[in-house]
């Protein structure tokens, strides 16, 4: 081997030496650094890993208590830390504190422990690798940020207002509108949840839902219409309307962001109604054509009339026409044929006649009380009252003056007489089987009214008063005459029949004379006002009520009637004589109490000469 073959053969030797040596040196290293790594490992178990940061604080290598101190030592700083929130033209200021933050340690703990591996603990360790940051999270009181948001958007935010017309006189004027602000609340909500020092709020612009231009569309609308009002025309008939009708028409309304010109109706009603009356018709209600005992439907017909609605709206709708047709609606009748029918008034179910000497005042009451009674309705379930049906009893209405009984004696009052009407309608109530709620019978027997089974009545009362407890509506019709009154009542019969008695009359009272002072006399005279005549007696009546074989109502009443005494008036004792004996004679009686007929007075009874008698005739059959 020459010299330079033994040198290159040495170099190769040493080469191989060299590597053999690194080679042992990198399995040791390996071998020594794993088990520092499982040293690191089982060492660290209770710590965090090295090159950690929560919340911008140091804690890795730290044991959990040690990292958790200083973590709520940080927490109770930022939950008193004045949050800012900083708008253009303004900042508001919270606090975690102020909207209940809690800090999040445990799960940022949780999170932080488990971020390394083995491995990469052993590199943080040897300041290989970069630090770990995790956020220190915050949980907030939902309901307590709510309401700092709240006054948030409160103190910043500003709703939009529209573009408005309207009328400044008789000229039409534009509101112009105003942006609005509003705040970007969400977004403020996910950074306060973070409790940072400051908070930028964003602020957006809210457009006016009516802008300006619309507003002048509409005012240009409004002022064609006032200088080019549109007629409204119905064949030959054309109505021009004003300009002034049409300026209080005007009206302006907003809704879904659009603005638009309306015309009200009310301002139209008078120009259209004189203008077009010539084709209005008025409805005609259903009536009832009573035929002997039975009774038909004379059938309603709907009326018309201008739809000053429908003209307004027409005009509304089309501003740019010259002329707008005349609408008309169908007016319907308050009583149709088909409601009339339904109330089932067919045959005569009850009448009931009371006579009365011709040509008396009093019957001039009884005529127009007729008159204002004949054809009201009394539906099913109705309640009647007489005096509500009747009103008041006045000169102005066409009552006159006629006797009636003011204590005890006799005086001419308006409306006297109508007691017979309530005589009769009592009756004929009697008879239908109705349910009687109220009567008072008179003072004193009247021979041309059923004993005790009879009323009067007066405006403010005595009342009389009656309801249909019948399935079946009832038509009253009321005829008067010279010389008596007739109710009649139509229904359905409904299988009703009605059976009464009445007693012989009992307990008499006698008449007696009663003397009473009157000024007003010559000195030493005297005047009989009242001649009396009729005891006073009870009598007795029933009444019995079928539906069919169902009986309804089983009723009694008893009656007591005062005597009708003589009364007589006398004046002052003449000059230098004794004076003249008064007084009263003897008593009245007890029992009912008359009631007034009619504006004032008491109640009516027969006048002297009546044909009234000393006894009562017996009860009728």
């Amino acid at each position: 081997m020459s010299e330079q073959s033994y040198r290159v053969y040495r170099i190769e030797r040493k080469k191989r030496r060299v590597w053999r040596v690194l080679a042992v040196g990198l399995v040791l290293l390996v071998g020594g650094l794993a088990g520092s790594g499982a040293w690191l490992a089982r060492a660290e178990t209770g710590s965090l890993p090295p090159g950690i940061e929560i919340g911008g604080i140091d804690v890795g290598g730290r044991s959990l208590a040690e990292a958790r101190a200083l973590l709520e030592r940080e927490a109770a700083r930022v939950l008193q830390r004045q949050i800012v929130l900083a708008y253009d033209g303004g900042a508001l200021e919270t606090s975690g504190a102020m909207i209940g933050a809690e800090a999040l340690i445990d799960e940022a703990l949780a999170k932080a422990k488990d971020s390394r591996d083995t491995l990469s603990r052993l590199r943080a360790r040897l300041g290989l690798t970069e630090p770990l940051e995790f956020q220190l999270a915050y949980a907030v009181d939902p309901a307590r940020l709510d309401a700092a948001l709240e006054q948030v958007a409160k103190e910043i935010e500003r709703k939009p207002l529209p573009a408005r017309v309207q009328l400044a006189g008789d000229e039409i004027v534009v509101v112009p509108s105003r942006t609005g602000v509003e705040v970007d609340l969400e977004s403020a909500a996910e950074e306060l949840m973070l409790l940072p020092a400051r908070v930028e709020l964003t602020l957006r612009d809210v457009p006016p839902p009516i802008s300006d231009d619309e507003a002048e569309e509409a005012k240009a609308t409004a002022e064609k219409l006032l200088t080019d009002p549109p007629a409204v025309v119905y064949r030959k008939t054309r109505l021009e309307l004003p300009p002034a009708v049409v300026l209080e028409a005007l009206g302006f309304r907003r809704r879904s962001g659009e603005i638009s010109v309306t015309i009200d109706p009310a301002p139209l009603e008078k120009p259209l109604e004189r203008a077009f009356r010539a084709w209005e018709r008025e409805p005609r209600d259903a009536t009832f054509r009573v035929r002997g005992k039975r009774v038909s439907v004379v059938r309603s017909r709907p009326g018309r009339e201008v739809d000053a609605e429908q003209v307004a709206a027409a005009i509304a709708a089309h501003p740019e026409r010259a002329a707008v047709g005349a609408a008309f609606a169908q007016v319907q009748p308050k009583l149709t044929t088909e409601k009339a029918k339904a109330l089932r008034i067919t045959e005569l179910v009850s009448e009931f006649t009371t006579p009365y000497p011709c040509c008396a005042p009093r019957v001039t009451n009884i005529q127009l009380a007729a008159e204002i009674l004949d054809g009201g309705i009394i539906r099913p379930g109705g309640r009647f009252s007489l005096n509500e049906a009747l009103g008041p009893r006045t000169a102005e209405r066409g009552f006159v003056l006629a006797p009636m009984i003011e204590a005890g004696k006799l005086v001419d009052a308006v409306g006297g007489g109508v007691s017979q009407v309530a005589t009769t309608f009592y009756n004929a109530a009697f008879f239908a089987g109705l349910e009687l709620i109220e009567h008072t019978p008179h003072e004193f027997y009247i021979s041309r009214y059923p004993m005790g089974r009879e009323a009067t009545v007066s405006w403010g009362g005595p009342e009389l008063v009656f309801r249909n407890d019948w399935p079946a509506a009832i038509l009253i019709k009321v005829s008067a005459g010279d010389t008596s009154i007739t109710v009649r009542f139509y229904s359905t019969k409904l299988g009703r029949r009605v059976e009464t008695t009445t007693s012989e009359p009992y307990n008499y009272t006698s008449a007696t004379t009663v003397r009473v002072f009157n000024p007003s006399l010559a000195p030493g005279t005297e005047e009989v006002v009242q001649s009396g005549g009729i005891s006073g007696f009870t009598v007795e009546y029933t009444r019995k009520v079928w539906q069919g074989k169902k009986l309804r109502r089983d009723e009694h009443w008893a009656v007591r009637y005062r005597p009708e005494n003589t009364i007589v008036e006398y004046g002052p004792k003449p000059a230098g004589g004794k004076p003249a004996k008064g007084g009263q004679g003897g008593g009245q009686g007890g029992g009912q109490g008359g009631g007034q007929d009619g504006e004032q007075g008491g109640a009516e009874t027969a006048p002297p000469g009546d044909g009234a008698t000393t006894e009562p005739p017996p009860p009728p059959q």
